[in-house]
């Protein structure tokens, strides 16, 4: 069966979380945690993936505000189309899903083609849980408080490469992925528009810089090659 433990955020787990935990990467309820001054990124069942050895089947990666800003991104999460990661976790700052598949399953076998063979994490979804325009209104974020957690999505890939890199997997961004994110392509005329001037692209980019990455642009994805961890 898929490994799987559901995180339930609410206050007072976000509360929880905060006080319970320390600066850096832990692991605390089966989930790794990276907790810096301004936020807390969780990587939702790595914790316990790693304690059983066995590969996930999905990644959730998560970044939560501290306590006292929690009720304003849980009412911001409102004004986002509802179904999605940001009524599951609403009260979260942003998420991000991917689908890891394992080298001996045949689980989308285009995505062989794309990247070859070998384990290949697939990434569904990133997405900020919050809108800032005040039509929105009520259910929106006030800017400063979207300026200060701006670095979640960072903070989320960075966690996504690190867990790539320990499953030994690629990690593939099909370019539709940027045509429906929520920051996608303005729907303008017959205008097309360049993935590399979206903020997305700009932050895979910083953080493959940042961490020794290798991105291999394909026809339809980006195949990012995270280094190894070091033994």
């Amino acid at each position: 069966m898929p490994l799987y433990h559901p995180m339930q955020v609410g206050r007072k787990s976000t509360a929880r979380f905060w006080r319970e935990t320390r600066p850096g990467t832990g692991f605390f309820e089966g989930h790794r945690v990276v907790k810096d001054g301004k936020m807390l990124v969780v990587n939702e069942n790595m914790g316990l993936a790693k304690k059983s050895r066995k590969i996930p089947s999905s990644i959730r990666i998560m970044a939560l505000p501290k306590p006292e800003h929690f009720e304003h991104f849980k009412g911001a999460s409102k004004g986002v189309l509802s179904g999605g990661p940001s009524t599951t976790y609403d009260g979260a700052v942003g998420s991000l899903t991917a689908y890891v598949e394992p080298e001996n399953t045949g689980f989308k076998r285009v995505l062989d083609r794309i990247a070859g063979r070998g384990p290949k994490i697939y990434v569904y979804n990133v997405q900020a849980h919050y809108r800032t325009s005040t039509a929105y209104r009520p259910n929106y974020l006030q800017r400063k408080l979207a300026t200060l957690y701006g670095g979640w999505r960072v903070r989320c890939l960075a966690e996504l490469m690190r867990t790539a890199g320990e499953l030994r997997s690629d990690v593939i961004f099909e370019k539709s992925i940027f045509r429906y994110s929520w920051e996608g392509f303005p729907r303008v005329g017959k205008k097309v528009f360049n993935v590399k001037e979206l903020q997305l692209w700009k932050d895979i980019e910083k953080v493959s810089r940042k961490l020794g990455a290798r991105i291999v642009e394909k026809k339809d994805a980006f195949v990012i090659k995270p280094p190894k961890p070091r033994a």
